[in-house]
């Protein structure tokens, strides 16, 4: 067995769970709309005043960590296209993952604006574009990490998401950003 192989079938298991788990709740017409204690006091204390600020501060994050891998991506000439592709098909990936459980799931925001709540997938988003970018350039791993969850913090204080589905969003996040490309890598 090569030295990523195993790798790849943990990585393919994990995938293979997620559609599983998102099949059975959408059969089960499971709905996680209820906030628990730890969402609720967690969004009281976060949110700010001014929502749309920090609506529009987790716009900037997730916008500059979705861009940032491809500028990394071309900036060395060789398998340049292998590594703007890989980035494509990484971020392609997890923004439709998201956008899939998000419709299964159908949980409400916390401002009762829809019920696309879980998993946030600004976080997501921001972290698959920071664990892209650090796998990329070490140097810049803290920054596009802290910047990925302030993205994440920026969407609490919108009163956007709850505080797990945020969380899971960035855990969700770096899965994609570290592992996926391993898979595409090696087609």
């Amino acid at each position: 067995m090569k030295d990523n192989e195993g790798m790849r079938i943990i990585i393919a298991l994990l995938m293979g769970i997620f559609v599983i788990a998102a099949v059975v709740i959408s059969t089960l017409d499971i709905k996680a709309t209820e906030a628990n204690v730890i969402d609720r006091s967690i969004g009281k204390t976060l949110k700010w005043e001014d929502t749309k600020k920090a609506a529009k501060y987790s716009d900037y994050g997730v916008g500059t960590l979705m861009v940032a891998p491809y500028i990394y991506a071309a900036s060395k000439k060789e398998d340049r296209v292998k590594r703007l592709s890989t980035v494509a098909i990484v971020q392609a990936f997890n923004y439709s993952l998201t956008g899939y459980i998000k419709r299964v799931v159908k949980r409400e925001r916390p401002n009762k604006e829809n019920n696309h709540s879980f998993w946030s997938g600004h976080s997501s988003n921001a972290m698959t574009g920071a664990s892209l970018i650090c796998a990329m350039n070490k140097a810049s791993c803290i920054p596009a990490f802290a910047l990925a969850g302030a993205t994440g913090y920026f969407r609490l204080a919108a009163g956007k998401h709850h505080a797990s589905d945020v969380i899971v969003g960035l855990g969700v996040g770096y899965m994609a950003g570290s592992y996926v490309p391993q898979l595409v890598i090696s087609f």
